[in-house]
């Protein structure tokens, strides 16, 4: 990826997507507020599954806008349906709820036209990507991250 489309795609993924994300969630739930405890309540039914329980429920679907990152109340009001930012946000909740810290983790091709989000646990042990629970080698993990992805991507930017 090149110099200047790095620094625009970290520049989206650090400071534009997070604004536009707030506006998207925001809007989603201006007509709902109705809904708020029922969602509260599958959340905390999904605490109480195991992480790999909760992402088998996760069902991708492609956005119907440009990339965004959902709140987890709107991932759960969404039955679990999002794109690959979506399972790594669930998967961020659950952990932190666990006690078990992570980030966010955006991979992309070398031209820069794939990407994917996938959720890394601090520790470098843990990678979530949509729908699996995977065990990172801590001691090489970025590259054990790009083999899992048959080394499809190689470039990494972290949230």
């Amino acid at each position: 990826m090149s110099g200047f489309k790095l620094a625009m795609t970290k520049f989206w993924v650090k400071i534009l997507c997070p604004i536009w994300s707030f506006i998207i969630n925001c809007f989603y739930w201006l007509f709902k507020l109705n809904k708020i405890s029922a969602a509260k309540d599958k959340m905390n039914k999904l605490l109480a599954l195991p992480l790999v329980n909760v992402m088998h429920q996760f069902k991708w679907r492609d956005d119907n806008f440009k990339d965004w990152y959902p709140w987890i109340i709107t991932i759960v009001d969404k039955n679990l349906e999002d794109d690959c930012d979506g399972a790594a946000v669930l998967a961020k909740w659950w952990l932190k709820e666990n006690s078990i810290s992570s980030r966010l983790v955006f991979i992309y091709s070398s031209d820069g036209k794939d990407g994917h989000a996938v959720c890394v646990s601090i520790d470098n042990t843990i990678l979530v990507s949509n729908r699996e629970v995977i065990d990172l080698d801590f001691t090489n993990w970025r590259q054990d991250l790009f083999n899992k992805f048959d080394n499809k991507y190689s470039v990494i930017i972290e949230k």
